[in-house]
């Protein structure tokens, strides 16, 4: 299966939840207070898309607006137990960490 995750690392709580209502957002969200997710991502952009196999393992990063055909691909490759194809064009996976 697929889970799609968001997390805030720039609002309040406060501005988190009301995105999250205008939006009417379905999927897990948090908020990063402390900052720890973006620097240990390697967060340099927004919005960024983190593609993590089943192993735990980042696949591939996106950073900016999420083409649909890209994002259907890489899904579908992560199902089909892949490395989503142009990852490496992205960012080297191997310098991810366990997703824990």
């Amino acid at each position: 299966g697929v889970l799609f995750v968001g997390v805030d690392i720039q609002d309040t709580l406060e501005d988190g939840m009301s995105y999250i209502r205008e939006f009417d957002l379905t999927y897990p969200n948090g908020i990063d207070v402390e900052g720890k997710i973006t620097v240990e991502y390697g967060v340099i952009g927004l919005p960024v898309t983190f593609f993590i196999g089943a192993d735990g393992i980042v696949k591939g990063r996106w950073v900016g607006a999420l083409p649909e055909d890209r994002l259907t691909g890489w899904v579908e490759a992560l199902i089909a137990g892949a490395t989503p194809e142009g990852a490496s064009d992205i960012e080297n996976s191997e310098s991810f960490f366990k997703f824990e």
